[in-house]
């Protein structure tokens, strides 16, 4: 490559970034260019291809988790495709709800016909509605929902559910209200489905972890937990402490679950700038202040939760009662 073209490859890099995209290549010229840079001899590459015809800064791309890489590509390939409609899981992550990062390999769009392409798996429809959101065009909110739950297990579409009723300010009765007033997506399969989980969403549920493990109590049949229960500090009462999950009990004892993750001790935003120490330790007095409330504590972790039979048995050993099995887990 040239070294006169660096300086302007750099600008137009810095740009994209600057934008929340990939860059698309305003000529052959600067095209070539950066497919040159994708080959190195005895180094990393400097940029990196997501697509056919969109490129990013190799070091700036790999800093991006799968969520933001799916908006920097869709970005792109709206300027380059700009009659393209993206929907489901794609579309979601447009409008900001939570999507399992297993679920953002593939980008999704959506056509009244049939469509080949390697950028994107094209899914058929023959009333399609859109919207723009954030210069993408997009499925409707009401499409979008259906989408996301149709195609799913009930684990992985009551995230992206629940971040989509916080989102929108919707109660899970509105939701399915929108769904129905929709005429072509009454006559859709797996209707009564999707019905079925919107009626199980809860916009209470803070991050897709715990949406996640709402869904494996109610497809093993367990109690649906009270989300988000409140307590006042009796130490200092003008602290409230919330629990992640909280059961009566038939007897009247109450058990509380907390959701353990990487994320609550190491991101910035939810722990306030403060050191993994200092977490633990608030964590620990925090659940100490709620056992004086006489409610026993039940901790768990993802992974507890993907053992299905290990997240049975606890649920079990603390006396979760077993209730049913739920028509939307069983779809």
């Amino acid at each position: 490559m040239r070294r006169t073209l660096e300086p302007e490859l750099r600008k137009l890099l810095n740009q994209a970034e600057q934008a929340g995209t990939c860059l698309v290549p305003p000529s052959k010229r600067i095209y070539e260019a950066l497919s040159r840079r994708r080959w190195t001899y005895g180094g990393e590459p400097a940029v990196v291809c997501p697509q056919r015809g969109i490129f990013a800064r190799a070091t700036y791309w790999e800093s991006l988790n799968p969520a933001e890489r799916t908006l920097h590509a869709v970005r792109a390939l709206a300027i380059k495709h700009p009659n393209w409609v993206f929907s489901d899981v794609t579309a979601a992550v447009v409008r900001g709800w939570d999507v399992s990062y297993a679920l953002l390999e593939d980008l999704h769009r959506c056509s009244t016909y049939h469509c080949r392409t390697k950028a994107a798996v094209n899914h058929v429809t023959k009333a399609l509605t859109h919207e723009v959101v954030g210069g993408v065009p997009i499925t409707s909110t009401e499409q979008t929902l259906f989408d996301c739950i149709s195609n799913r297990d009930l684990r992985l579409s009551l995230p992206i559910v629940d971040s989509a009723l916080r989102c929108l300010d919707l109660t899970p009765s509105e939701a399915m209200a929108l769904i129905i007033a929709c005429e072509p997506l009454q006559k859709r399969k797996r209707f009564k489905h999707v019905l079925n989980v919107l009626s199980l969403a809860d916009p209470r549920s803070e991050n897709g972890g715990e949406s996640f493990a709402r869904a494996a109590m109610i497809a093993l049949g367990f109690a649906i937990p009270e989300l988000q229960a409140e307590y006042v500090d009796p130490i200092e009462p003008s602290r409230r402490m919330r629990a992640d999950f909280k059961w009566t009990l038939p007897d009247g004892s109450v058990v509380l679950g907390e959701l353990d993750g990487k994320q609550k001790y190491t991101d910035a935003e939810m722990t306030n700038g403060k050191d993994i120490a200092d977490v633990l330790r608030a964590e620990r007095l925090r659940e100490s202040r709620l056992t004086l409330s006489g409610a026993r504590i039940m901790r768990f972790s993802f992974n507890d939760v993907c053992d299905t039979c290990y997240f049975s048995r606890l649920l079990e050993a603390y006396g979760i009662c077993l209730l049913y099995t739920s028509d939307a887990a069983d779809d």
